[in-house]
């Protein structure tokens, strides 16, 4: 399984917890469908939950990641959307 590891610019820090790092993996159907519901139409707010949910890290955490961390996280799980589809091929499940 394809992972990657975010050492994040300027650490999280809630409670007496600091975070410093996202795990992120691929996301499976149910997180994407958590994330789904919970942005409700809004991407960042989608993008946002699923971070959260993929990485295992409060939503706290999510919603107070920089830019740039956030952007990396979120383009390397939007990675796998398309992955392996060959221009003008549609997946077998749509």
């Amino acid at each position: 399984m394809e992972e990657k590891i975010i050492i994040l610019r300027k650490p999280i820090v809630i409670g007496n917890v600091t975070f410093a790092e996202l795990n992120l993996r691929e996301p499976v159907a149910l997180e994407l469908s958590k994330a789904s519901a919970a942005g409700n139409g809004n991407h960042v707010a989608t993008a946002i939950s699923l971070i959260s949910q993929v990485a295992g890290v409060p939503l706290a955490v999510a919603n107070q990641l920089s830019q740039r961390d956030f952007l990396e996280a979120n383009d390397f799980l939007n990675g796998f959307g398309a992955a392996g589809l060959e221009t003008g091929e549609t997946s077998s499940l749509s």
